[in-house]
């Protein structure tokens, strides 16, 4: 086919959409896939108030809390939680190397995790930021390879799936880690790390390059199962899985509750405040809580009852968009048409993705 001929339409980016029915441990689930961020002891558990796929918890968090630790160690994540789907328990990388008042090695997190008993388990990674000097980023990935090594040889993986964690903001550094990653083993889900400290400040620049390492990350494994952590928000959500990723995960609905902000999957803004808005927002909201009042009041005023919306909004952005699997794009664009900064990172996405497509045309005409 020559290039001039190409018709590229959302039937040329299905394969962007690695819609892959799955079974994990007699969990049945398919991509893309959300992962609902809570901390341990959150007063408020939206699983039991609707159905919620998956559920990611910290090691970090955990630990900092002796009297939930002692009670997850002897009765393992799923009797704690009361929660029957996929549970991902994050090492705390980020937070064991910001702060130093809890010793861990990658041993010790081994151990936990055999007496925690989630379905996926993270390695003890040592992330990166925009700021680091090259050096130090070097360091930190060979620390996370070197970790990696140790709790892969180390931990018992029949009954729980080990997630390696590539980070990198350059191409050569992510080359570097994904090769010395694929010789310590046959992975099957990679996570992508070092996205959130590209979330803040939050800019155009910024987001091009989270979206450009998944992007690339997708192209150096292209028949893996890759999770971006950390950029499960309303808006960057669906560009994640767009780029790439398979899964993802955010606190936003934690975070936009105590801010009272309310979550919205229909504006442009996706954060709503205004009391108009938010009365519109839950007379067509279908979250337990607007079905039952149908008022902003019980939303401004309730703060259990605002985090269960918050939770439902963007755990049902994630089931929409999968229900969409043979119109992804399209679907994606209409979420996102009113947001300017969102529009110009799909077509960054949608232009880089093209330019692949007519080379891989190109190459296979000569």
């Amino acid at each position: 086919m020559k290039v001039d001929e190409m018709n590229i339409t959302d039937e040329y980016y299905t394969w962007l959409f690695r819609y892959n029915p799955k079974e994990l441990y007699g969990k049945k689930f398919s991509f893309p896939l959300f992962f609902l961020a809570t901390t341990i002891n959150y007063s408020v558990r939206p699983w039991k108030y609707f159905s919620v796929d998956a559920i990611l918890v910290n090691a970090y968090d955990i630990l900092s809390n002796p009297r939930e630790k002692a009670m997850i160690s002897k009765h393992g994540l799923r009797k704690y939680l009361g929660f029957d789907g996929i549970i991902l328990v994050d090492s705390g990388g980020y937070m064991f190397t910001k702060h130093k008042d809890i010793p861990v090695t990658p041993t010790r997190i081994v151990n936990l995790y055999e007496k925690w008993k989630p379905d996926i388990a993270v390695t003890l990674d040592h992330p990166i930021t925009p700021e680091l000097p090259e050096n130090e980023v070097k360091k930190r990935l060979i620390t996370t390879i070197n970790n990696t090594k140790i709790m892969y040889e180390t931990g018992n993986w029949k009954k729980i799936t080990f997630m390696p964690v590539i980070h990198g903001y350059k191409e050569s550094d992510l080359k570097f880690i994904i090769s010395k990653l694929e010789k310590i083993g046959a992975f099957d889900y990679y996570g992508i790390g070092s996205l959130v400290p590209l979330l803040r400040p939050l800019n155009e620049k910024n987001l091009k390059l989270a979206i450009r390492v998944i992007m690339k990350v997708r192209e150096l494994l292209p028949d893996r199962n890759l999770h971006a952590f950390g950029i499960g928000g309303v808006g960057m959500m669906p560009l994640a899985f767009l780029a790439g990723a398979d899964s993802t995960d955010s606190t936003v609905w934690i975070m936009s509750t105590a801010m009272k902000e309310i979550l919205s999957i229909n504006t442009s803004t996706f954060r709503l405040k205004n009391k108009e808005e938010i009365e519109r927002e839950v007379k067509t909201c279908g979250c337990p809580i607007c079905r039952e009042y149908r008022n902003s009041r019980k939303l401004m005023e309730d703060r259990n009852a605002r985090a269960i919306h918050n939770a439902w909004a963007i755990t049902n952005l994630a089931k929409r968009l999968r229900s969409h699997k043979d119109n992804l794009p399209s679907f994606i664009y209409e979420h996102i048409k009113d947001n300017k900064m969102m529009v110009k990172l799909y077509n960054y996405i949608i232009n880089y993705k093209k330019q692949n497509l007519i080379s891989q045309y190109i190459k296979s005409d000569e």
